[in-house]
């Protein structure tokens, strides 16, 4: 297992706890090539910049989980003081606020 012991996803920041991880994909850079897009209608978009079949790593995200009463009023926060560093991760959807 490993644990993130810094704010940036950095691999040699994971620090072995005891048993290995198994997925081993991201610690061995074979994760997939992604791209921001600007998509018409939905701002930017983290988009995938190959085929990624049934059951392959994408990305791993490390993060904070927020109830849905502190999301609003982070984003009320953002917005007053107009800034866009907000992101949602819903199904199947990420979008940036």
């Amino acid at each position: 297992m490993y644990m993130l012991v810094g704010q940036n996803t950095n691999l040699q920041k994971y620090v072995l706890l005891g048993m290995k991880c198994g997925n081993q994909r991201m610690q061995d850079d074979q994760q997939a090539m992604l791209a921001l897009q600007n998509i018409e209608g939905k701002g930017i978009a983290l988009v995938a910049d190959q085929v990624i079949n049934r059951d392959e790593l994408v990305a791993q995200y490390a993060g904070e989980v927020a109830s849905l009463s502190q999301y609003v009023k982070r984003e009320k926060e953002a917005h007053q003081q107009a800034e866009r560093k907000l992101q949602r991760i819903c199904v199947g959807e990420v979008g940036l606020m």
